[in-house]
């Protein structure tokens, strides 16, 4: 397990996530119907991108990885609610997501 969670990681997540809930957002405004599970899976999400944040600022790797391993895991979550993560903007944000979190992951499992 690394011993810290360097900014150079974190950062490309944070903001990958960051810009995934603007899709989420964005979507949400434009499929009503689907919107309160989108806008319910966006409170998850950004719950564990601030916990990812305070955690990885307080050194707290063992949070860090939790908060990760929620955020990455958190599409079987929004499929059971009917969000469609093969629509192309949330594909592609989605995308990005796992992509950034790929090498904090490789640097978690040590």
């Amino acid at each position: 397990m690394m011993t810290t969670s360097p900014a150079s990681q974190i950062a490309p997540l944070i903001g990958a996530v960051e810009s995934f809930l603007a899709v989420l957002d964005a979507m949400a405004d434009q499929h009503p119907t689907n919107a309160p599970d989108m806008l319910g899976a966006r409170a998850i999400l950004d719950r564990d991108l601030q916990d990812l944040r305070s955690a990885h600022a307080e050194g707290d790797e063992q949070t860090v990885a939790l908060s990760l391993l929620a955020i990455v895991n958190a599409d079987a979550g929004m499929a059971d609610s009917g969000i469609d993560l093969t629509r192309p903007p949330l594909q592609a944000a989605w995308g990005t997501v796992q992509e950034a979190a790929a090498p904090v992951l490789d640097a978690l499992a040590g």
